[in-house]
């Protein structure tokens, strides 16, 4: 079996904006099971699935707190106070949406007549 494909979006759900659009990568994983165990150790605990259509599921959501890349403290969250882990950290949504093989394109060719 070929390794999987994802595709990765994330956001910042504590002030609800974008941080990636959506970006198609091949994974080292051809196993489903240790694909999301990776996933939960890089981007945290699942919080929902994905689901297309008549509820076909097609990847999960997770979530996790991270620093802003300009804070300089050193301290861990379990030793802040609700006010300060605020201001240096937020929440980042990932979502994932898992493919077999890479998405197939398809070109029309739109000829002028003569």
């Amino acid at each position: 079996m070929s390794n999987l494909f994802i595709d990765i979006a994330q956001t910042n759900e504590t002030k609800h904006y974008h941080l990636s659009d959506p970006e198609l990568v091949e994974t080292n994983f051809d196993d489903m099971g240790e694909l999301y165990r990776s996933l939960v150790k890089e981007y945290g605990k699942c919080v929902s699935k994905q689901y297309i259509g008549d509820g076909v599921q097609i990847g999960w959501v997770f979530e996790k707190r991270v620093k802003y890349d300009d804070v300089r403290s050193s301290r861990a969250f379990k030793h802040m106070t609700p006010v300060e882990r605020d201001k240096c950290s937020f929440i980042m949504a990932t979502w994932v949406a898992v493919h077999t093989e890479k998405p197939t394109k398809t070109i029309i060719n739109h000829y002028a007549k003569f």
